[in-house]
């Protein structure tokens, strides 16, 4: 596994607590879904090599700040943006999951200059569906209460279990994670937020969207997929087989392998 370190800094009004790997090389923001933590990328950081990674904890996640409000995407690409200025980075390439893709993809559309390339890991975009359920923010707090009542020994024993085809060295951060999590974190889904067509046109900068299987969980459908790639010939699309939504849990040689003949180009 990687060698990690790990601090915290106050920014956007926040505690920020973020994981690094490397220090060394070409900076990569590696921003988590939702209910993960920036130790989720351990295991890619570990396979990546090469670059420096910068992981922070999303707000309600992890270690970072747990504020009442402010879970939409603009604060979280604000606290990305700040984070980048506390340790002084003037440019990044930056690479996001699912709830963190959406971060990733407005970090981009509103600090250009910050961002030298993208890379969407199955981002939790949405068309022709009525986007998330009204109910999803709510039913999603019953599960994560749920699953932290089960305790660390008992996440760990569901995924083997549910779960055999992850990368299983993901594991011990995956159910870390989910003990961390803040259920003030699902407010993301309650609070009013600007539509990810509306920015992701914006993009300037070469974006890449990994996706894999609707079958199997992800979220980039065929309309959706021809409505990304519509908004800015800049973004492309690659989607990988035997995976569902969590892509690099479940496809770790592909995925990495796919990143770094992205960031070669």
């Amino acid at each position: 596994m990687a060698t990690l370190t790990q601090s915290t800094i106050h920014a956007n009004g926040i505690d920020i607590h973020y994981w690094r790997a490397g220090e060394r090389g070409v900076p990569v923001l590696c921003l988590h879904g939702l209910t993960d933590s920036g130790r989720c990328w351990e295991t890619f950081a570990a396979d990546l090599g090469g670059y420096d990674l910068i992981m922070p904890d999303a707000r309600g996640h992890g270690l970072s700040g747990r504020p009442a409000h402010g879970y939409r995407t603009e604060d979280r690409a604000a606290d990305a943006l700040a984070l980048l200025d506390a340790l002084g980075i003037a440019q990044t390439l930056v690479i996001g999951h699912s709830m963190g893709g959406d971060q990733a993809a407005m970090l981009a559309a509103t600090a250009p200059g910050r961002v030298r390339a993208a890379i969407l890991e199955d981002p939790s975009f949405r068309v022709g569906e009525n986007d998330w359920p009204a109910t999803a923010a709510d039913d999603w707090t019953v599960g994560l209460l749920a699953e932290q009542a089960l305790g660390r020994d008992g996440l760990l024993e569901r995924a083997r279990r549910d779960m055999p085809h992850w990368d299983a060295r993901c594991l011990d951060a995956w159910a870390e994670s989910k003990l961390q999590c803040s259920p003030l974190a699902f407010n993301w889904l309650r609070e009013p937020r600007t539509p990810w067509i509306d920015y992701v046109g914006n993009i300037a900068v070469p974006t890449l969207v990994i996706t894999a299987e609707p079958e199997r969980g992800a979220i980039i459908n065929g309309a959706t997929a021809t409505a990304l790639v519509g908004l800015s010939p800049l973004i492309q699309i690659t989607r990988l087989t035997h995976a569902g939504h969590c892509v690099r849990y479940e496809q770790p040689v592909a995925f990495v392998d796919t990143v770094r003949a992205f960031l070669a180009i």
